[in-house]
């Protein structure tokens, strides 16, 4: 084989570009002043693109782990918390008209309940009733004397006990069917209501709460976001910085007379992705 096709075919093998984060350059073995300090600032460009990444990966990390996003961009984190505090701001002002309608409904309730109590009072129906009770009772107290005395038996005493009992019950039952016809049902409705608006207060409140949370993750990370924006332009400028002097060393390998520099062309590594 010619000397001369024998160094080609080296050259080609160390030509070989495999896909990697970033080309690494082998060990020059010119001569040429020029083409090894080429080869020096290349090196150096290559260190600092890695060192870029590695710290762009670390921030990344611990972004992900404090705020539980996958994307930890400025943008990102920023247009969440924006609609988060969108949706708290939904539920606040929803929180605060719950609460004055559920005032409101406590009042009419009182108030209709108010009105009924006064219609059953003036009712002659449970007038008479309470008349019946009230003779119930004194009846009662009379049996309790003479019981006492051992004038009357323990049935007697039983007795005015359920005749009373059932002159009371008359009387709630024909208050409860005028409070009814008064308008007990338009209580019963807001009294519903009123229920179900107490139940959503408690389902507004645990989201408000779970949404207050993740506010208070997000917001300390912003600005470290921002420092992760910065660092991830940081790694575009060291890869562009990478390629300039790769293309410097090539062009001073190619143009210089030194027979070794068709062996000192750069080849990638195999690990990682170009620009991330």
């Amino acid at each position: 084989m010619k000397p001369i096709l024998a160094l080609e075919l080296m050259a080609l093998v160390l030509l070989t570009v495999a896909p990697g984060r970033a080309q690494t350059t082998q060990p020059v073995q010119s001569n040429d002043p020029n083409v090894r300090g080429a080869a020096a600032r290349l090196k150096m460009a290559e260190n600092d693109y890695e060192k870029a990444r590695a710290e762009c990966a670390e921030l990344e990390s611990v972004l992900r782990d404090r705020t539980g996003r996958v994307d930890v961009s400025q943008k990102g984190l920023e247009g969440y918390a924006n609609q988060v505090q969108s949706e708290l701001d939904l539920l606040t002002l929803q929180e605060i008209g719950s609460r004055a309608r559920s005032i409101a409904l406590q009042r009419e309730v009182a108030t209709q309940l108010s009105e009924a109590e006064k219609v059953s009072r003036d009712d002659s129906v449970a007038e008479e009733l309470q008349k019946l009770v009230g003779a119930r009772e004194k009846q009662m107290q009379l049996v309790e004397e003479q019981f006492k005395q051992a004038v009357t038996t323990a049935a007697a005493v039983q007795e005015a006990t359920s005749t009373l009992a059932d002159a009371r019950a008359k009387l709630a039952e024909r208050r409860q069917t005028v409070i009814i016809n008064a308008g007990g049902d338009v209580v019963q409705a807001l009294k519903r209501e009123l229920l179900n608006l107490n139940v959503d207060t408690v389902e507004r409140q645990a989201k408000m709460e779970y949404l207050q949370k993740e506010l208070a993750r997000i917001k300390p990370a912003l600005a470290q976001s921002r420092d992760f924006d910065l660092q991830q332009q940081i790694i575009s400028e060291e890869l562009e910085t990478v390629q300039i002097a790769r293309h410097n060393l090539e062009s001073m390998e190619t143009h210089s007379g030194d027979p070794w520099n068709q062996l000192s062309r750069p080849a990638r590594s195999r690990s990682g992705r170009g620009g991330e």
